[in-house]
């Protein structure tokens, strides 16, 4: 969804809105207008009267551009009334495109609110501006299944997982609430024959940011301790950086980060490079762009 105004996925004021997954929407400005091109994904408003409590949504890869500023909020654009509080938990703020995470506007009359129990990761810009934060936010890769098919369930060993507001009610599967909109079914098994059962299996995530300049984080998923290689190819297939070579690696989730350089420490030049992930006798292999 496109529109020009506040608001590209959803826009509210007043009520519960929980459980729903927001991702792809864009919000914009027409030339010079302060009160349009915020809240790419949500604009989320509070008065004494219409209290407002989000909880337990997933908002990924929304786009809010305003009249200049960057403060625009593509994941959330909050602005509230004098005397009301807003509670904001148990949320997924992830990936969010230019206009940055969750902004808390110092336009309205209020700027106190209840923000706590939320991941918020690798949004462009800024993660969250507001007055202040909660030491129960958690800001690390929430770690989805498949971003590019647009699968934001959780990966096993994700750090959302029975990370949620301890008073809410249980999870369907009778543990702690898990943050974001899709919790992660904890009864499902996984038989220990050094493959994983079900639909959890080894996992090459796409590295974020994409395009990216300086640095690039990447991540991956074994679900059982693994031998592996990490290597980073050029378009000829020649290897250019070797970022882990035939070591053994515990089951859970693993990050990293690659600088844009190569074995010697110099920095590569622009183009498309190649992540591939060599793990028992499978190779999985993800495109980056470098941007100098």
């Amino acid at each position: 969804m496109e529109w020009h105004g506040k608001g590209g996925g959803i826009a509210f004021c007043g009520g519960h809105v929980f459980r729903n997954l927001i991702y792809g929407n864009r919000v914009s400005a027409p030339g010079v207008n302060m009160g349009a091109g915020k809240g790419g994904g949500v604009a989320l408003g509070s008065t004494v009267n219409y209290p407002s409590h989000f909880y337990n949504n997933t908002i990924v890869d929304n786009f809010a551009h305003g009249s200049g500023d960057i403060e625009d909020g593509a994941g959330i654009f909050i602005e509230i009334g004098l005397s009301a509080v807003p509670i904001i938990e148990n949320n997924i703020i992830a990936f969010n495109d230019s206009g940055g995470g969750l902004y808390l506007s110092p336009w309205g009359l209020g700027d106190s609110m209840v923000e706590q129990y939320n991941c918020i990761y690798g949004n462009l810009e800024f993660d969250i501006i507001a007055p202040d934060t909660s030491l129960t936010d958690i800001f690390a890769d929430p770690l989805f299944a498949d971003t590019m098919a647009r699968d934001y369930s959780l990966l096993p060993g994700s750090p959302c997982i029975d990370a949620g507001n301890p008073e809410y009610p249980l999870d369907p599967d009778s543990t702690r609430v898990d943050i974001g909109a899709l919790f992660f079914d904890q009864t499902t098994k996984i038989e220990d024959d050094n493959r994983a059962s079900g639909p959890y299996d080894f996992q090459l995530s796409q590295n974020y940011p994409n395009p990216f300049n300086a640095q690039t984080t990447i991540s991956y998923m074994l679900p059982v301790s693994s031998e592996i290689s990490l290597y980073i190819f050029d378009i000829t297939g020649r290897v250019v950086r070797k970022l882990v070579e035939t070591q053994c690696q515990e089951a859970g989730a693993h990050t990293l980060v690659w600088d844009g350089t190569d074995s010697s420490g110099k920095s590569v030049s622009t183009a498309i490079y190649f992540c591939e992930l060599q793990v028992q006798d499978r190779r999985f292999v993800k495109s980056m762009i470098l941007v100098r």
